[in-house]
């Protein structure tokens, strides 16, 4: 909750407009319409009032959420429209006054006005611009039905007796009825002319009515709708509620899913729990994250972890995969290839996934403690605590020249935001190196955002595939409307490429395997190493409480219309990875069959495609942090 700062304008059009503190309210004239324009924080922006045959005045909202308009020029009754941002989204609400006097403007108002007129007030406003405005007396019903569906929460809120959402003063500050103002929203259909106001965070509906039939789908209660809002707001089954929603609407396997009754919602502890008992076997991502983690995730390209990867290798041993520069690993003195005995106390033998706990809770300040031993059979055990570290998409980028070949490698590991000046970075050099092959290493990444997988495969490909389809993604047979094509882009640094030599394993996921995808229709793709994880599918947020549900939500297919790789896409050339070399030792077993290939346009003898081989096995991450690739 914030209150937004609001300049004192005069008024736009007519008359003058009072609004700076609560003092030019109080002081009204018999010749205002004055109250709060509000919706879970007062509104930045501009109240339109707008008499008899059309004329109209305006004025600006203050800080407080106070407006007061002079309306002497205008003949009652009056349509009220505040028009501005509250909490960030643009909001539009109107409200009624059969006179001169107080009335408040927010989404309850609008709501009791859409149910007098049998429209939605917007469209109302919208069609009848100049026509008269009906003095309708039941709006004062619908007033008071929606003021008792809040009585108790007013109860249980001490707001004062006999509170009245149109016309009683409240502070906008978060509490209180400004409260019950940031928890309910409203939503008109104009085809089905259908009205609801329900719990923003749940979408959980508290009253419902269908113009059409003139039936109220969810008889108003306020215990319920008090429990809702205020009681037991955000409780794990009404969570529950939300997650099936979203599935029923969203989900990519929605014909698939389990009859749920309302018991369900009760017998899981926790929204997680329940999003996990209701999906399809086959989804291995779907997900439910703190908000706060995929905020720092989307928008700072960070997370909080120690800044590194495990594996085992071919002896089954628990090897260091790749550290990031300057985190707690890296600061540690950890590095690919290390040998690791024993996490916080918990012998190697017995750490296999992420679900076998060993790192302690995911905050800031966790500590761990690690025995290892490291490139010089030095045996030694290291302290490091969780920090707040950045994604690095780049972990390793050279020129190889070869036999008169100049060969890029790039061991990308990430599709973050940040990844675009990396990228930028790493083929300007590459380019101005007039590079002739490039092996783009993604034997780690677990994938992240398309438009990233976008600009890469942009970036390879060249201008002579612009504005050719990349990908497509297509969602289940009720929201084809939000199925969308990816073109491939004209950047300047470019190598414009006619093959590509990419390295795999099974940690290589979702938009790794979306740039493979995407440029086999174009390219010759050749795939060194082994097959990857297989993920055809993506992910939408919707945010909820204090967390992002993921669910998966569409399919990803390329210009042909192949998809559908869940068991990972294979290999032209088997290869193991290597933990114990560094990136860019050519004697690694994956870089070395990529050079042998690039050298001799086929796999080396003992490489050639066959069933896969075993292979280093990627330590198993689950959910959010399986898109972060990282702990």
């Amino acid at each position: 909750m914030h209150s937004i700062f609001s300049i004192l304008m005069v008024c736009m059009l007519f008359q003058s407009c009072s609004g700076n503190d609560n003092t030019d309210i109080i002081n009204t004239n018999a010749d205002s319409v004055y109250g709060i324009a509000a919706s879970g924080s007062p509104i930045d922006g501009t109240v339109i009032v707008r008499g008899k045959q059309g004329n109209k005045v305006d004025c600006q909202i203050n800080a407080n959420g106070w407006f007061n308009a002079n309306v002497s020029t205008l003949v009652a009754p009056f349509l009220i429209m505040a028009d501005g941002t509250a909490n960030d989204f643009s909001v539009q609400y109107y409200s009624y006054a059969p006179g001169k006097g107080k009335v408040n403007v927010n989404q309850l108002s609008h709501a009791a006005l859409s149910i007098a007129l049998e429209e939605d007030a917007a469209t109302y406003y919208r069609d009848h611009p100049d026509a008269d405005i009906p003095d309708i007396a039941e709006i004062k019903n619908h007033i008071l039905m929606l003021n008792d569906l809040l009585s108790v929460s007013y109860s249980t809120l001490d707001l004062q007796d006999n509170f009245n959402f149109m016309y009683t003063d409240f502070n906008t500050d978060g509490t209180g009825f400004d409260l019950l103002l940031d928890r309910i929203d409203y939503f008109y259909s104009w085809a089905d002319t259908y009205l609801m106001l329900y719990e923003k965070e749940t979408l959980i509906p508290i009253y419902q009515q269908d113009f059409a039939t003139d039936d109220i789908i969810m008889p108003p209660d306020p215990l319920f709708v008090t429990d809702i809002l205020v009681t037991n707001h955000c409780a794990p089954y009404y969570q529950s509620m939300f997650v099936h929603t979203m599935i029923q609407m969203m989900y990519l396997w929605k014909d698939d899913l389990p009859r749920v009754d309302t018991n369900d919602f009760f017998e899981h502890a926790t929204s997680l729990d329940f999003l996990n008992w209701l999906i399809v076997p086959k989804d291995r991502w779907s997900c439910i994250v703190p908000k706060k983690a995929f905020d720092d995730y989307a928008m700072n390209s960070a997370y909080v972890g120690l800044g590194f990867y495990i594996a085992r290798d071919m002896a089954n041993q628990l090897r260091i995969c790749f550290v990031y520069p300057d985190s707690p690993a890296a600061n540690a003195g950890l590095h690919r290839g290390d040998i690791i005995y024993e996490i916080n106390g918990q012998p190697a033998d017995d750490i296999h996934s992420q679900y076998d706990f060993i790192f302690g809770e995911n905050v800031v300040g966790e500590p761990v403690d690690m025995t290892i031993k490291n490139e010089l059979n030095e045996t030694r055990t290291i302290k490091m605590t969780n920090s707040e570290l950045k994604l690095v998409s780049n972990l390793y980028s050279t020129i190889i020249d070869r036999n008169s070949l100049s060969i890029g490698y790039l061991v990308f590991n990430n599709f973050v935001q940040s990844s675009i000046q990396e990228l930028n970075t790493i083929f300007a050099y590459f380019k101005d190196n007039q590079v002739d092959d490039l092996i783009l290493d993604l034997r780690y990444n677990s994938g992240g955002i398309i438009d990233i997988a976008q600009y890469l495969a942009s970036l390879i490909a060249g201008d002579a595939v612009a504005n050719q389809i990349f990908c497509q993604v297509q969602y289940n047979e009720n929201n084809r409307g939000l199925n969308e094509t990816y073109g491939f882009l004209s950047l300047k640094n470019s190598l414009n490429l006619s093959r590509l030599i990419v390295i795999t394993t099974q940690a290589s996921c979702s938009a790794s395997e979306m740039v493979i995808n995407g440029l086999e229709p174009y390219i010759d793709v050749i795939v060194i190493g082994n097959r990857t994880c297989g993920k055809p599918v993506g992910m939408n947020n919707y945010p909820f409480c204090d967390s992002y549900l993921f669910p998966i939500v569409f399919e990803v297919v390329n210009a042909h219309g192949v998809g559908d790789y869940y068991d990972g896409i294979t290999v032209d050339c088997q290869a193991m990875d290597d933990i114990s070399r560094p990136f860019g030792d050519i004697n690694e077993a994956s870089l070395n069959e990529a050079l042998y290939y690039i050298e001799n346009n086929a796999c080396s003898k003992r490489k050639r495609k066959r069933p896969d081989l075993d292979e280093s096995n990627p330590f198993q991450l689950h959910g959010f942090q399986q898109e972060i690739g990282a702990l």
